[in-house]
């Protein structure tokens, strides 16, 4: 059985919910610079796209978006130089220990969307953001 026909079985064994649509990544096509975030750890990203695709923006901490600008990568380049804030489309998290929040207001205020824990090292969860779809203003985590 592949790792990722294992994550899934996990994933529904352990009862993890998030809302929204989530999909799982396999190592062989993780996102490196989400995975390995600029400040260290494991990363959350916003994509300017749904599903995880076209531009993205990385970080392992809590963070306003206010002043961050997406940044083509290997999924694409559609929204490079945009402006994070109110731009986003989907999410990814790779952190095994907490959940990715991301938030309507500065500061993690507002209404939050949670982006599920990966199931297992090397792995990930995409999400797309449903109601905060371009309405985005933070992110942090819950552990």
């Amino acid at each position: 059985m592949s790792s990722l026909r294992v994550g899934i079985f996990s994933l529904l064994a352990t009862g993890v919910v998030s809302v929204g649509l989530a999909a799982l990544s396999t190592p062989a096509n993780a996102h490196a610079a989400c995975k390995y975030a600029p400040s260290g750890g494991a990363g959350l990203c916003v994509y300017y796209s749904p599903d995880g695709f076209n531009a993205r923006w990385a970080t392992a901490g809590t963070a306003n978006h206010e002043g961050k600008f997406f940044v083509a990568n290997e999924w694409g380049s559609g929204g490079a130089g945009e402006p994070v804030r109110n731009n986003a489309a989907s999410a990814e998290n790779f952190s095994i220990n907490c959940q990715g929040e991301v938030w309507r207001f500065p500061n993690e205020a507002g209404t939050v969307i949670r982006v599920a824990r990966a199931p297992f090292a090397n792995a990930s969860v995409v999400q797309n953001l449903g109601v905060l779809r371009n309405d985005n203003a933070s992110q942090g985590w819950l552990c």
